[in-house]
């Protein structure tokens, strides 16, 4: 079943593409834009990931948008939001990274470390304990599951003899620290809500600063210990850590490497190693010196706590970047313009707008 939706899925995305047209353009300043996008990406039943070729749930993209569309004024809509993707992993069996338009839960391309730590964050965030009762028999079975499949019972710590897919789902990486911050989040979120866990009294912010922090930085692997900036957003963006030192020292980092030039941010100023390979066939450099917004939009949340020099900075060229093309873009090229193949086309109206609405109106 699963290749066979990945597939569909890669026709419809190309279909779209191939349609040809340019991005909706919506009317007015940031403000204006990010709320109507907003809008447009609730659909009824839940927020869709874009009002384009995304125009379905996905776990790791709604986590990063649900504290921000909470405090604007959705809370209800979060809550049916959740409600609908656990009845859809419910019925299939499993948590995944995502849902089919139609309804049918999938990973791309591997089991996706990510999603049980994203959907049980989300329902930290949410604190509906309605919601909790309701699906708890599931969310301890899928805990139980992810740690059998993912964790060596020993350590603790990911699997290495298994890919996981995460954040940078075209990478084929081993020993990721992004894996292990998810375990990290998972733990103590399960700990927090009272769930059922397997996880015991491990101190996973002990563990990950001790792999992975090299005094500046976190590696964003073990293997090849180069930077990855996943790797230094997600250990603050999760709770785990939260030492102002640490993370102004991420940031002198990321403008050493110009990672938040022409706007933020990118992964990395290197093309992706070890890709998958019809992923990267069809959409080259889809995830290597790109500028990807949805990092771009968790930075800036992190920068709103920790440094409001540089927030403001940055909240001043995002908004002038959605006002340029009147839509939330999900991701461009290294020079700045929107990002293109003959088979993948970056799609738009992304959900992420919630972030930058919320923090242009709150902070």
């Amino acid at each position: 079943m699963q290749p066979l939706i990945e597939i569909s899925e890669s026709l419809r995305i190309f279909k779209r593409r191939a349609g040809g047209g340019d991005w909706k353009r919506y009317p007015g300043d940031a403000r204006e834009i990010c709320g109507k996008i907003v809008e447009d990406c609730w659909n009824g039943r839940f927020f869709q990931t874009s009002t384009g070729h995304f125009c379905q749930f996905y776990s790791r993209d709604f986590a990063w948008c649900a504290e921000s569309l909470i405090r604007l004024g959705h809370g209800q809509r979060v809550r049916k939001t959740l409600a609908y993707a656990l009845e859809r992993f419910s019925k299939h069996g499993h948590i995944r990274g995502a849902i089919t338009p139609s309804g049918k839960p999938f990973d791309f391309p591997r089991y996706a470390i990510d999603s049980v730590p994203y959907m049980i964050h989300t329902l930290v965030i949410l604190s509906d304990h309605s919601l909790l009762r309701q699906y708890k028999t599931i969310l301890e079975k899928e805990i139980a599951y992810f740690f059998k499949r993912c964790i060596d019972p020993e350590t603790g710590f990911v699997k290495n003899d298994e890919y996981f897919t995460g954040m940078r789902d075209h990478a084929y990486r081993k020993q990721v620290c992004y894996d292990i911050v998810m375990v990290g989040m998972l733990a103590h979120d399960a700990r927090k809500l009272g769930l059922k866990h397997p996880f015991g009294q491990r101190d996973y912010v002990k563990l990950i600063k001790h792999l992975f922090w090299n005094g500046k930085w976190f590696y964003g692997d073990l293997e090849t210990k180069a930077w990855s900036s996943e790797a230094n957003l997600l250990p603050f963006w999760s709770g785990l850590f939260n030492d102002a030192e640490m993370f102004r020292s991420v940031v002198k980092e990321i403008k050493k490497r110009g990672l938040d030039k022409p706007f933020p941010l990118k992964y990395d100023t290197e093309p992706l190693q070890n890709r998958h390979f019809l992923a990267s066939l069809f959409a080259p450099n889809y995830e290597g010196d790109t500028t990807w917004m949805h990092l771009g939009m968790i930075y800036l949340s992190l920068l709103a706590h920790y440094d409001t020099k540089e927030f403001k900075k940055h909240i001043a060229l995002c908004t002038s970047l959605i006002e340029r093309h009147g839509t939330f873009l999900e991701v461009f090229q290294p020079g700045g313009e929107p990002y293109s193949t003959w088979f993948y086309k970056a799609d738009e109206g992304m959900l992420w707008s919630a972030i930058l609405l919320e923090l242009m109106m709150h902070r």
